[in-house]
C-alpha cells in the first residue's frame, strides 16, 4: 500500500515535468505547420509594428489582414497553453492531497519532508493557476496580449502614432477609429482578469477561512491545516490585489494602453 502510494507520486511528479515541457515547446510545435513563418519569435515584434502601423494608420476599425493573422496566431498560441495549464492544475492539485496524505500516515520524522513537500506544492499550484488565468485573459483578447511584444520603436511606429492620438499632439496620429478599437480592447482585457482574479480571490479567502476553522478542531493534522490557510490567503490576497489593478486599468483604459506601450498618457 505504502508503494502504491510513493508511485503514485511519483507518477503526479513525472506528468507535471511533462506538461511543463509541453507548456513550453507545445504551441510552437502544434503550429509550425500552419504559421512556419513566426516559427522565429525574434521577428514577431517586427511584425506586430509593422501590422500595427497599418492599422493606425488605416481610416476603419477592421484590422488588416496582416493584423488580424497575427492575432488569430496569438489565440490559438495562448489556447494551447490554456488547454495545457487545465491538466497542469489538476496534476498539482493531486499531488498536494497525495502528499498531505502520506504527511498524516507518515512518522514524526519523514512527516516534516512530506509537510515541507506539500506546502511547495501548494505554491506551484497557485502560480499554475495564475498562469492559467493569465492565458485565458491573453486568448479572449489576443490584441491587446500582443502589445507587449511592441519594440521599442523610433518615428513613425503604432506607440507614437497612438501616443500623439491620445495626448492630442502634432503630427501624423492614429485614426480615431483605431484608437477606439484598442481602448475597447483594453477595457475588455483588463476586465476579464479583474473578474477571473476577483473569483480567485474569494474563493482562496473562503478556503482559508475552512482551513483555519477546521484546524482548530482537529486532533490530527493542525500543521496541514496550518499551511493550507497560509497559502490560500496569501495567493487570495496577491489575487486581490491583481483584482483591484485590473479594475482600475479597465475603468481607465486609456492609462493602461499607454502602459502597455510603455509611456505615460498626458506627457
Amino acid at each position: 500500500m505504502r508503494t502504491d502510494r510513493l508511485r503514485v507520486v511519483f507518477f503526479l511528479l513525472v506528468a507535471g515535468a511533462a506538461l511543463i515541457a509541453a507548456f513550453v515547446v507545445g504551441p510552437a510545435a502544434l503550429l509550425n505547420d500552419k504559421y512556419g513563418e513566426y516559427d522565429d519569435m525574434a521577428t514577431l515584434p517586427g511584425r506586430v509594428a509593422a501590422s500595427l502601423v497599418e492599422f493606425c494608420r488605416g481610416r476603419t476599425s477592421t484590422m488588416p489582414s496582416s493584423l488580424a493573422e497575427l492575432v488569430d496566431y496569438w489565440f490559438r498560441w495562448h489556447a494551447i497553453k490554456v488547454a495545457i495549464c487545465v491538466p497542469m492544475v489538476m496534476v498539482s492539485v493531486l499531488l498536494v492531497a497525495a502528499l498531505w496524505s502520506r504527511y498524516l500516515r507518515a512518522g514524526r520524522r519523514s512527516a516534516v519532508w512530506y509537510l515541507a513537500g506539500a506546502t511547495g506544492s501548494m505554491v506551484c499550484a497557485a502560480l499554475a493557476l495564475g498562469v492559467l488565468i493569465l492565458n485565458i485573459q491573453a486568448t479572449s483578447v489576443p490584441v491587446v496580449a500582443l502589445l507587449p511584444l511592441l519594440p521599442a520603436d523610433a518615428g513613425g511606429g503604432p506607440a507614437e502614432l497612438l501616443r500623439a492620438a491620445m495626448n492630442n499632439g502634432s503630427g501624423e496620429q492614429a485614426s480615431p477609429a483605431a484608437l477606439s478599437v484598442l481602448l475597447d480592447e483594453v477595457a475588455r482585457y483588463y476586465w476579464i482578469l479583474a473578474f477571473l482574479s476577483g473569483v480567485s480571490a474569494l474563493a482562496g479567502f473562503a478556503a482559508g477561512i475552512v482551513s483555519w476553522r477546521r484546524r482548530a478542531t482537529a486532533r490530527r493534522g493542525r500543521g496541514m491545516y496550518a499551511a493550507l490557510t497560509v497559502v490560500t490567503v496569501l495567493a487570495a490576497g496577491v489575487m486581490l490585489m491583481v483584482f483591484v489593478v485590473s479594475t482600475y486599468s479597465a475603468l481607465t483604459p486609456s492609462d493602461a494602453l499607454s502602459g502597455l506601450l510603455g509611456f505615460e498618457s498626458g506627457r
